[in-house]
């Protein structure tokens, strides 16, 4: 009887999170031009909190890490795969992502300032892993009044997580064995 409600418990997160992953790898894509955002935002980026961002998030998906100076104590990371919370399990999240090989293939770009989600910044990312596997997402990123990062949710193609309980708490386990497993799996990179 254990043993069923083990394989019963496996394969039903199995199925949620591929469920998950899917929606965000083969919905169309939703990221906004560039040309409108720099039309309707003609303030100077190089000095402003989005250009600061733009910078941790390009070191964060080079596979470079992520420096806990810049995050809040309960920062939040979240994509269709995971869901990380606290300083630890985020930079180990983004230890791990070292592994894939990441390969930007443009620098961040900031396409929304500020959205009606709460997000201070919303960057347009393309990237490719392990040679191949080409995705592009959105990530918001949330700040607090200090400035520093304390939510980041990353949308593959654009597309909004899946917030339904049984899909929230897959994410959740996924992000818990990620950083239980990455210091075991993920050897000679710093966490940040």
């Amino acid at each position: 009887m254990i043993k069923r409600s083990a394989a019963f418990l496996v394969g039903t997160h199995a199925v949620l999170a591929a469920a998950s992953m899917g929606a965000g790898t083969f919905s169309p894509p939703r990221i906004p031009a560039p040309a409108a955002v720099e039309a309707a935002n003609p303030r100077c980026l190089s000095c402003s909190a989005p250009a600061q961002l733009s910078k941790v998030a390009g070191k964060m998906y080079r596979g470079g890490g992520l420096d806990a100076a810049f995050l809040s104590p309960g920062v939040v990371f979240e994509d269709p795969a995971v869901c990380c919370v606290g300083t630890v399990e985020v930079q180990e999240a983004f230890r791990a992502l070292h592994a894939a090989s990441p390969e930007s293939l443009e620098e961040p770009r900031l396409v929304v300032d500020g959205d009606n989600e709460g997000a201070t910044a919303v960057f347009a990312l393309r990237q490719r892993y392990v040679g191949f596997l080409q995705v592009d997402s959105t990530l918001h990123i949330h700040t607090a009044a200090d400035g520093r990062i304390s939510r980041f949710e990353e949308r593959w193609n654009g597309t909004p997580l899946w917030k339904a309980a049984p899909f929230r708490w897959s994410r959740r386990l996924n992000g818990l064995l990620s950083s239980a497993l990455t210091p075991l799996l993920v050897t000679g990179v710093p966490p940040s």
